[in-house]
């Protein structure tokens, strides 16, 4: 038992840096942000401390468990996600106008945050043997793959979090070797998809929801207050922030409660309001700096499975902290999509910090050059 635990954390000492400072610091500022939102019910904020210490216990043997092994289980983890967002339409609970959640023991589950990994596994499963997508014969596949669980999420309804699919279905088939003539015929397919989707899967709310974001400037009082209240509010509290911000648990629509979920959906208004530009700048550099690490992961990594699976969980994270901020700011249609690592919940921020364990195992159990250390 010894010698296993003491092989277990000479591997852990391979861990990449890169990765995990940026993934911390994050946490930590996201756990600040949620103290300050829900100042008042320290229960949330006690709870998001509880799910951080459940990552932490699930992405160590996640991170030492050998990556491979887990790609062979690639069929099998897909079939149950896929099963999971079919059992949302029979027995999940209706929240929000949206049926996204299991309730379990009085906690609430969201399968679809689960659907986006496991499907970044099964699209690495499957592309990893250098399988050249160079006619649409051979998309089929690998386009149901990416399809079916963002077709099963866009009918909860969730369109941000479907939306996430395609740029990581995207950036997967491009690695793996794609034609350009080919990726650009999928690119428009993709257009078509989205286009479909809206107009036959979207519910009339929704609809107002992203013709009230590009038409926000023409939107009379009541509409506003209205399907415009969210993005009226992020965006006072961004604006009110100024360059420095009000400082920590000093926002005042923060601390009024007047910023529509901001420990979640708002989360970046909260910071710009608190913490101002230069907080926001930092933030975002930290996203950029994970996601540039992530993929140098992959960029380092000789097996075409490793190089395909952080490819895959660097662009999710990426879109999805690009989505969050674009909505705060009024540049895309106002959706419920959380910051990775910052925003307030269980579900998301889990699968996240499996997610970037899933890299570190890369790291872990990759072949190590003996000139260059990698």
């Amino acid at each position: 038992m010894v010698d296993l635990l003491h092989a277990a954390l000479l591997r852990l000492r391979r861990v990449d840096l890169g990765v995990i400072i940026p993934m911390g610091l994050l946490m930590l500022i996201g756990l600040g942000l949620i103290q300050s939102a829900t100042a008042g019910h320290e229960e949330l904020h006690l709870r998001q401390l509880r799910w951080f210490a459940i990552g932490i216990l699930v992405s160590v043997p996640l991170a030492l468990w050998p990556y491979s092994r887990m790609l062979r289980w690639a069929p099998l983890l897909y079939v149950v996600a896929i099963a999971a967002l079919v059992g949302l339409l029979v027995s999940g609970q209706k929240i929000n106008h949206a049926n996204r959640w299991f309730v379990v023991g009085g906690q609430q589950l969201q399968p679809s945050e689960l659907a986006k990994l496991l499907t970044v596994i099964a699209l690495a499963q499957m592309l990893r043997f250098g399988r050249v997508l160079d006619c649409p014969r051979k998309w089929i596949k690998p386009l149901v793959v990416a399809v079916l669980p963002a077709a099963l999420i866009v009918v909860q309804p969730d369109l941000g979090t479907s939306l996430l699919f395609v740029p990581v279905a995207f950036a997967v088939v491009l690695v793996s070797g794609i034609p350009l003539r080919s990726l650009a015929l999928l690119g428009l397919l993709g257009v078509v998809l989205v286009g479909g989707a809206y107009t036959f899967f979207l519910e009339d709310y929704q609809k107002e929801r992203i013709w009230s974001t590009y038409a926000h400037d023409r939107l009379t009082a009541s509409q506003r207050a209205g399907p415009g209240w969210q993005l009226t509010m992020s965006q006072n509290a961004i604006a009110n922030g100024g360059v420095f911000g009000h400082g920590h648990r000093e926002g005042p629509l923060t601390q009024e409660g007047l910023l529509p979920l901001d420990y979640n959906d708002t989360v970046f208004a909260v910071l710009a309001e608190e913490h101002g530009f230069v907080g926001c700048l930092f933030v975002t550099l930290l996203f950029v700096a994970l996601v540039l690490a992530i993929y140098r992961v992959a960029w380092q990594t000789r097996d075409p499975g490793g190089r395909l699976l952080c490819v895959g969980v660097g662009t999710f994270i990426g879109f999805q902290a690009l989505v969050h901020m674009a909505v705060t700011l009024g540049l895309a249609p106002t959706t419920g999509m959380p910051l990775p690592l910052v925003s307030y919940g269980g579900s998301s921020f889990l699968v996240t910090m499996m997610s970037l364990a899933l890299v570190q195992n890369v790291v872990i159990n990759r072949p190590r050059s003996p000139i260059l250390g990698l």
